[in-house]
């Protein structure tokens, strides 16, 4: 039968033999013919090779079409398309790599040579299992030089069920992607399954308004091969577009003591990433409890700049017994740039029994800069910061006098706080190891007298040697050094001179009377503790 002229068509591939079979050949066809713009091209089971560097398909002019499908089921066995210097193939609706239901399925396709691939509509790879979870189904560009994806408000899908699990590597030199949402690992809920985004070995480009990355029993990761850099925008694609990533979300899943987990492996590799909220291992299911959640994120090139940042969530509708939320990131190298919103290290707002909720921020070598506070939002859960060879400015505050951070672990590292009357950082451990600890001061509250001091941090309990640390910087003309008040359980800052003092009237000469009383205080403290580090 000849379909009717411009109806659409699917046309499945029926060559038998792996090679340069060129798509613009009639006869590789089935009906005969290549497949036209309103068509879309099927390879099936027929002409597979046994390896993906095996080409057993040739797109050998530039070529648009309406879908592609790619849907071999057993493992070992690859569609190969070659897309040569110079030509671009362009599907203009859907991609699906996968898309059937039964076990033990597993679709490999992949695309290689110097040319384009365009995909203008959803894109969708993984196969589902019917009693145990179908995982390894591939599509593997990575040996392709050029992949665009142009759908501001279209969805990235790996893994298509409750029993799926899905991998994708992008292409080798360029990689343009602009997408509305992109789920990566997060359908499966019936088995356990897992994943990997694979970046490109050169330029990737990722405008994407959600990127979610591993939930439900699914283990996801996104990392790079040899080299690559990434940056990444919200759809707009421009520096004040930001992207949404949630990274480890144990959203639903019904099964006892098992853990899943998200993670982006960065490291080695330039990032530059503007993001609004990035929410790092959350536990958000009510089905069963002792149930894991790690969300895992480190990075030690680039910039990484994120307005919020929540770490170690149980929300408030999981009352299941046991549940647990981790999350980690790491600094390695590079800058972390926190805004307004802050960083929460833990958040466990669950009212299951025995919940346990982690956020451990570790800072090594890196920089990390936060315009608003890094804090615990609820005093359950641990929340912890170790700063190793790294840099960590604050301009708000490190935990509260109600929610202090559980540890501040310093081991040859720099803080910069503001000083004000009430300390800038209330911890319940303060550790000092290393060699030297600097505190600087990015900021002060106004001086009526001189000397005049400031607690920087609040501890209940310390250990190491609270005598390493020693005073980084003052701003402007201050001067001053830093003091182990002991008696207040306290790192303070004691300004002996600077500015003038602000005077206020008579306001200000009954504050300056009782600032010369604290200095009487400080000179007596200061006789007891020697120490003027």
């Amino acid at each position: 039968m000849v379909p009717l002229a411009g109806s659409a068509t699917t046309n499945v591939w029926n060559v038998a033999t792996t090679g340069a079979n060129p798509w613009s050949t009639g006869g590789n066809w089935s009906p005969a013919g290549p497949p036209g713009s309103a068509d879309t091209a099927l390879f099936g089971v027929i002409g597979t090779s046994a390896s993906s560097t095996t080409v057993n398909n040739v797109v050998d002019a530039n070529t648009t079409i309406t879908g592609l499908s790619y849907t071999n089921t057993t493992s070992g066995t690859w569609h190969v398309t070659q897309i040569p210097s110079g030509t671009t193939l362009t599907v203009s609706g859907n991609v699906v790599v996968g898309g059937n239901t039964a076990n033990s399925l597993v679709t490999s396709a992949a695309m290689t040579d110097a040319g384009t691939f365009v995909v203008n509509g959803n894109l969708t790879i993984g196969n589902n299992g019917s009693s145990s979870a179908d995982q390894g189904t591939i599509l593997d560009l990575s040996t392709l030089s050029n992949f665009v994806y142009n759908a501001s408000s279209g969805t990235i899908t790996m893994s298509t069920g409750n029993r799926s699990g899905a991998n994708f590597n992008l292409a080798g030199v360029s990689n343009n992607i602009t997408v509305g949402t992109w789920n990566h690992n997060v359908a499966s809920t019936s088995s356990g399954a897992s994943g990997t985004v694979t970046m490109g070995a050169g330029t990737n480009i990722i405008n994407v308004g959600i990127f979610n990355i591993g939930a439900a029993r699914e283990s996801a990761t996104v990392t790079f091969p040899a080299t690559g850099g990434l940056k990444l925008r919200g759809t707009g694609g421009t520096d004040n577009d930001r992207a949404t990533l949630v990274v480890g979300n144990r959203s639903s899943g019904n099964s006892s003591a098992t853990s899943s987990s998200g993670t982006l492996s960065f490291n080695g590799h330039p990032i530059d990433a503007k993001v609004s909220t990035l929410t790092l291992g959350e536990n958000t299911q009510n089905s069963n409890g002792s149930l894991t959640e790690n969300g895992i994120f480190s990075f030690n090139q680039g910039t990484f700049d994120a307005t919020t940042i929540n770490m170690a969530v149980i929300s408030s509708g999981n009352t299941q017994a046991g549940s647990i939320a981790n999350a980690t990131i790491t600094v390695g190298g590079g800058t972390l740039i926190v805004g307004t919103g802050g960083l929460s290290l833990v958040n466990l707002a669950g009212t299951g029994a025995g919940d346990v909720a982690t956020g451990n921020l570790n800072i090594l070598g890196g920089t990390v800069t936060c315009a608003g506070s890094i804090t615990k939002t609820t005093a359950a859960g641990t929340g912890n910061i170790s700063i190793s060879s790294g840099f960590l400015t604050v301009a708000g505050t490190i935990g509260s006098a109600s929610i202090p951070v559980d540890s501040l672990n310093l081991t040859n590292g720099t803080l910069t706080l503001p000083a004000a009357a009430s300390a800038s950082a209330t911890v319940t451990n303060l550790n000092s190891g290393g060699t030297t600890n600097m505190i600087s001061v990015s900021s002060v509250a106004a001086i009526t007298v001189y000397p005049t001091q400031f607690p920087l941090i609040k501890y209940t309990t310390s250990s190491g040697d609270l005598t390493i640390i020693g005073l980084g910087t003052l701003p402007g003309i201050f001067q001053g050094y830093i003091s182990n008040n002991t008696a207040n359980l306290s790192i303070d800052v004691v300004f002996t001179g600077g500015p003038p003092p602000v005077q206020t009237g008579h306001l200000g000469r009954h504050s300056q009377r009782q600032l010369g009383h604290h200095h009487g205080e400080l000179e007596e403290r200061a006789a007891l503790q020697p120490e003027r580090l």
